[in-house]
């Protein structure tokens, strides 16, 4: 009968105080449940939320998205002023590359079409060299080259 005279907030507050009182240990670990934050503090899993929108936590992010804009100037620095200019017409104007379309394949061609020496000693256009790698030649080649250097090594 007493149930019935009690208000909906009275069962709850009831409800609540009983509850503490039997779970109080379960109660007491969850409170000492302890996260690292990406700024690197330590703080109870129940207040991360709120550490995320303080102010110290915004300060550590603003710091560090100085810092990573820091080490790609770093690194945008160290590209030649030609090689940084063509990654801008590449990237920032895309008219560039229809515009100067027949610049750009000549280029590529003269880039294509230089002579270079292959790992197994032969010269070679640089247009032809994934053909010339799967050539007999080029693997008899490099298959004396390592004979050759296996012997060097077992006559020491």
């Amino acid at each position: 009968m007493e149930d019935q005279k009690l208000t909906r907030q009275e069962k709850r507050a009831l409800y609540n105080t009983i509850y503490r009182i039997e779970y109080s240990e379960e109660i007491k670990n969850r409170r000492q449940v302890k996260c690292v934050c990406v700024c690197g503090k330590e703080i109870c899993k129940r207040h991360l939320p709120d550490h995320i929108k303080s102010k110290p936590h915004q300060l550590f992010l603003q710091q560090q998205t100085l810092e990573e804009a820091n080490e790609a100037t770093v690194e945008n620095n160290q590209l030649s002023q030609s090689e940084k200019r063509s990654i801008y017409m590449m990237k920032y104007n895309p008219k560039y590359r229809e515009q100067h379309k027949e610049a750009i394949t000549e280029q590529r061609m003269t880039y294509m079409q230089k002579k270079v020496v292959c790992s197994c000693g032969m010269e070679v256009i640089r247009n032809n060299m994934t053909q010339h790698i799967k050539t007999k030649k080029h693997l008899q080649l490099i298959e004396e080259k390592r004979l050759s250097e296996t012997d060097q090594t077992e006559e020491t």
